[in-house]
């Protein structure tokens, strides 16, 4: 029996290497089919190579990158429209003087100008706001004062005193007629779709970002919608740190005192951030009733009473730009 016992081991440890070497030529073809970094291509080799099976199931969900090309694919169509709303930008700078600004500044300009999507706009009013309270407050006044659309993206929604006062807003501001979309992402606030449901009821659109919504194409765990975007009837934009609740107006002993940052915009800035919110939202829909064009209505021109004197360049930025240009943009800064 111990020749058996032997040939037994002798193959258990065949199988063993050949589960090895596939594991191994697994891992170099998952690491190696997309350009990566050094750090990045080490660190997953380990873990693919030491950790069989567990480290397939980690790359899973988190060290898929995301295929800009396949969540933000945009048609020539919408592509046309926004180089359309890029001419009505420019148009509108002609208005204003380009005033004076540093050869640093300029460089920085010049470099962010190389996409595309991140144009120079003038003319704008920007407020900046460093405390929740004044943030909530203004925010709120600017929802009430809503005529046809408010478009929300957050990172973080909470279910607390805060979070359900921007839901009864948006619940009046739909039962009036606006037309109210929320885009949120579900891991920031723990926050469901059925905290939303009283909004859906009286004709609120709600999704969650697409990271959420198809799980197993598109879930990657350290992928979230970290945007906190406000856009009001096309011309009035919000837009900085704050997330929804109430830790952000220094009422719990938790998080003390939070110093974040937050602007509010009026003028063709809000343009950029309104064609953010517009990618984000059409790459999440899942009902094609619910896909927004690029409509004029979602880009309104401020009046000239509006105007204001800040030159203003809004960067997005995220895991699906292989350019990764605000790291770019840091660089030159320190630099």
């Amino acid at each position: 029996m111990d020749w058996l016992h032997k040939i037994n081991i002798n193959i258990a440890l065949q199988i063993l290497l050949l589960f090895l070497v596939i594991n191994t030529i697994g891992a170099l073809i998952t690491v190696f089919r997309r350009p990566r970094s050094i750090a990045s291509v080490f660190a997953w080799m380990m873990a693919l190579i030491f950790l069989p099976g567990i480290g397939f199931l980690l790359y899973a969900f988190v060290g898929r990158k995301i295929d800009g090309e396949v969540i933000y694919l945009l048609n020539s169509y919408h592509q046309q429209r926004i180089s359309e709303i890029g001419e009505i930008i420019e148009e509108h700078n002609q208005k204003f003087d380009d005033g004076k600004i540093s050869k640093s500044v300029e460089l920085l300009k010049d470099y962010f100008d190389y996409s595309e999507e991140s144009p120079i706009t003038r003319g704008n009013q920007v407020k900046i706001i460093i405390d929740g309270q004044q943030k909530f407050s203004e925010l709120f006044r600017d929802i009430r004062k809503a005529k046809e659309t408010i478009h929300m993206e957050y990172y973080a929604i909470f279910d607390d005193c805060i979070g359900n006062q921007l839901l009864n807003l948006l619940i009046q501001k739909a039962k009036e007629g606006v037309k109210v979309r929320v885009l949120f992402d579900p891991f920031g606030g723990r926050t469901t779709e059925r905290f939303f449901k009283p909004l859906i009821a009286v004709g609120g659109k709600v999704l969650p970002f697409i990271t959420a919504r198809d799980f197993i194409r598109k879930t990657r765990l350290n992928y979230h919608l970290h945007r906190k975007i406000v856009v009001i009837d096309g011309k009035i934009s919000w837009t900085g740190g704050f997330n929804v609740g109430d830790q952000y107006l220094n009422e719990t002993k938790r998080f003390g005192y939070w110093r974040d940052t937050h602007a509010r915009i009026i003028g063709t800035a809000s343009f950029s951030l309104q064609e953010i919110f517009l990618r984000d939202w059409n790459a999440s829909v899942s009902k094609p009733e619910d896909y927004l064009e690029y409509d004029e209505k979602y880009f309104r021109l401020p009046e000239k009473a509006e105007y204001g004197t800040t030159q203003l360049q809004v960067v997005a930025d995220g895991p699906d730009d292989e350019d990764q240009i605000l790291k770019g943009g840091f660089i030159k800064m320190i630099l």
